[in-house]
């Protein structure tokens, strides 16, 4: 009988519904936790008001319209580039590649935050948008950090990791964004704390899910070896 890297085609099958397993509780853990989002957004309504909660919905939805060209594809074309290199053994090209990636994303992401921040408040003074005039601009400090986190993600899934999102959104960011828009409140924030909050939610989880991912390829190299010679991301792209 044909064997699959060492193992029988029934152990094999066995092993990826373990892993589908896996993915699928991960996933139904990331969305129970997510969900305790709905506090921080019952908070905005409660504390702020129905037209604060409005203005945040726009420029949240901003936000994450713009870290798509920020991204630069890598949050879901990471998943086959390193799964390829996993493939090949080739362990410490896959951190390479993981890593420059990153550096791509966040320095794409920074530009566009520099370009839209003052664009966007200078539309919103010029045509009177209300949806901006209490400084939700400032949400969009966060998107080198949605870029990191996403594509962090991405790695992990991409070594089977599939906890790590947990930790990283489901955990992380949902209860750093509520605790400091509290706390932004108690400061006296009130117009930018929605925003302030979303920026430092989404620092936490670029933090946790780039930690967590560096762990999964620092295991892979180990166990995988590998001389290096994948390309840079720079090189994939051309």
């Amino acid at each position: 009988m044909a064997e699959t890297h060492g193992a029988a085609p029934d152990d094999a099958a066995l092993i990826d519904g373990h892993h589908l397993a896996r993915g699928a509780a991960a996933n139904t853990l990331v969305l129970l936790a997510s969900n305790f989002r709905g506090v921080f957004t019952f908070l905005i309504a409660r504390v702020l008001g129905e037209a604060a909660l409005g203005r945040f919905g726009v420029a949240f939805a901003a936000t994450d319209l713009l870290s798509k060209p920020g991204m630069l594809g890598l949050d879901g074309a990471i998943i086959p580039l390193i799964a390829q290199r996993q493939a090949a053994g080739d362990g410490r090209g896959v951190q390479r590649l993981f890593r420059s990636g990153i550096l791509w994303a966040a320095a794409a992401s920074a530009v566009i935050a520099a370009i839209a921040i003052p664009s966007i408040n200078a539309l919103a003074r010029a045509w009177g948008l209300d949806a901006f005039s209490g400084g939700e601009s400032v949400m969009l400090l966060a998107l080198p950090a949605i870029a990191v986190a996403r594509i962090s993600t991405g790695a992990s899934r991409a070594m089977l990791a599939m906890s790590n999102e947990f930790y990283s959104r489901g955990i992380a960011e949902t209860w750093v964004t509520t605790g400091v828009f509290v706390l932004a409140l108690a400061l006296g924030l009130r117009n930018t704390a929605p925003g302030v909050a979303v920026v430092a939610g989404s620092v936490a989880a670029a933090i946790v899910a780039y930690a967590l991912a560096t762990r999964s390829l620092e295991r892979s190299t180990r166990s995988g070896g590998g001389d290096g010679s994948a390309p840079a991301f720079g090189r994939v792209i051309r």
